[in-house]
């Protein structure tokens, strides 16, 4: 799937993003956290909104005693 998240952003209102950890996974000097997301989708042309429900995984990773934001990478839709 290739995704282009600036359209996303360009083309569309995101609004009451809330966010659902499952999971997190530590591994040496990384951290995983999985879970899902749920999103309203206002369209900027006037289509009708839609609430949107993915997956995601975000990636911290620990230089010098800190915990980093690494990566985080979001899943296709969950129909």
């Amino acid at each position: 799937v290739d995704v282009k998240f600036h359209l996303i952003a360009q083309n569309n209102q995101l609004e009451n993003v809330k966010y659902t950890r499952t999971e997190i996974f530590l591994h040496k000097n990384m951290a995983y956290e999985f879970g899902y997301f749920t999103q309203d989708i206002i369209p900027k042309n006037g289509e009708e909104m839609r609430t949107s429900r993915a997956r995601y995984i975000t990636v911290f990773k620990k230089i010098n005693d800190k915990w980093l934001f690494h990566r985080w990478m979001p899943q296709p839709e969950i129909n």
